[in-house]
């Protein structure tokens, strides 16, 4: 059932911690390209759409 409504309270992050910035394999590599492409071919696709709804 879970926590009761009155006794629930926020969970309060604090910590932030910078983990790097490079890749460490030929695998990480490849993941961020491909990441990268496939957020260019959303972006792409969803100016698409929304030009063709202008029309």
């Amino acid at each position: 059932m879970g926590v009761p409504q009155s006794r629930r309270r926020p969970l309060v992050v604090n910590f932030l911690q910078f983990v790097g910035a490079d890749w460490h394999t030929l695998a990480d590599v490849m993941l961020a390209n491909t990441s990268a492409a496939m957020a260019r071919e959303h972006q792409e696709a969803a100016c698409g759409a929304l030009a063709a709804l202008a029309v």
